[in-house]
């Protein structure tokens, strides 16, 4: 016992209890401020996005289309007869009236057939003129009764079957001739040859798959666009509408409404109509792919959003969008007319939803992010 008359047991153990308590306190509050911790951690390493809401457009705006440029009038011309070819006067590129030879073609096979085919018809002709005379000559013995009925009947149905034998004959003739006229390949129309797929010697046939010749007529060029279902009804008929070629700066063509298909198509979802052009003076090439601006009619509801908004993936434009718990969505949108810094966006996303600005390669769907906090002004 000290001068205090406190026992030195008694302050160790006092002391020990101290220590105990303040090495509880300390764990308790160690084990508190990491709890803590963990969420400001995990909030730290979430991303930061900036997002920006779309904005109506101006519905009023031109509406621009991809197109391909298509002739008027084309064909493919197959064989109708079996030959080799004797001549041919065509190539690619040449100009042709409607009923000029292209080429001809030789069967002797054919001719010998149609030879033979006439033979049989003086032959069936010869038979029916014996069986006429013999019925007249027996038809009065009939009538006096010097022959029976029967013979007359005979002689009668001998005569009618000539008659078939004749009218067979004819056909044959006509259909052999029909053919022999399928020899001499001609245009069906005023154009040019596209394509040629036959020489000199070479054999053709009605089995073959291949062409001989492909001839179109692009005086009037048609301009085709496939239209989606979101954009259908903001063109009329009565729209103005302008082929723009991107080799040809500065030129705008315009173009009437010819047709519509009228049918939205399940595969493509798109309605397609062409346009026409008077194209004589211009010459261009069937087949170019262009674009066509058509002047919308005021009607729809589509937005923009600025370009660094939009990312390209599985070959299709798309937004990063953000539902309400902040997950990211991956959104495939239909792309309108494109603006100096926006993009017309005609299906996909509306005015309500918040679309990421330069979205990160790295987020994917259904990531959480913090959206970030906009700059005081």
């Amino acid at each position: 016992m000290d001068k205090t008359g406190v026992s030195k047991p008694f302050l160790i153990g006092a002391t020990v209890t101290v220590l105990v308590a303040a090495g509880a306190g300390f764990v308790y509050w160690g084990q508190d401020a990491k709890a803590n911790l963990k969420p400001a951690q995990d909030q730290a390493s979430m991303p930061v996005v900036n997002v920006v809401q779309p904005a109506l457009s101006q519905a009023s705006s031109d509406i621009q289309f991809a197109a391909r440029l298509a002739p008027s009038r084309e064909a493919s011309l197959f064989a109708r007869s079996s030959g080799f070819v004797e001549a041919r006067y065509a190539d690619i590129g040449t100009r042709v009236k409607a009923g000029e030879v292209l080429a001809r073609i030789s069967a002797p096979e054919l001719e010998a057939s149609l030879n033979s085919a006439r033979a049989a018809l003086n032959q069936r002709e010869a038979e029916l003129l014996l069986a006429t005379r013999n019925r007249e000559r027996v038809e009065p013995l009939g009538t006096a009764g010097a022959v029976s009925a029967q013979q007359v009947d005979e002689l009668m149905g001998i005569e009618e079957v000539a008659k078939a034998n004749l009218n067979a004959a004819k056909a044959e003739v006509a259909r052999l001739q029909s053919e022999l006229t399928y020899l001499t390949l001609k245009a069906p129309f005023d154009g040019v040859i596209t394509e040629r797929n036959i020489d000199r010697g070479d054999r053709v046939s009605p089995n073959d798959t291949r062409m001989l010749y492909r001839i179109i007529n692009s005086d009037v060029i048609r301009v085709q666009v496939d239209v989606p279902q979101p954009q259908l009804f903001r063109i009329e008929q009565a729209s103005k509408a302008s082929l723009i070629i991107a080799e040809r700066p500065g030129q705008m063509i315009a173009v009437n409404f010819k047709r519509s298909s009228q049918e939205l198509r399940a595969d493509t979802g798109t309605v397609r109509i062409e346009y026409e052009f008077d194209n004589r003076e211009l010459a261009l090439p069937a087949g170019l792919n262009a674009s066509l601006k058509i002047e919308s009619n005021g009607k729809g509801n589509s937005v923009t959003v600025p370009a660094n908004t939009i990312v390209y993936r599985d070959g299709g434009a798309t937004l990063v969008v953000l539902n309400a718990d902040n997950q990211v969505e991956f959104r495939k949108i239909t792309l309108g007319k494109n603006f100096p810094t926006t993009v017309e966006v005609v299906q996909g996303v509306s005015v309500e939803d918040r679309v990421v600005v330069n979205p990160n390669a790295l987020l994917k769907p259904g990531q959480q992010v913090e959206v970030a906090k906009p700059a005081a002004s």
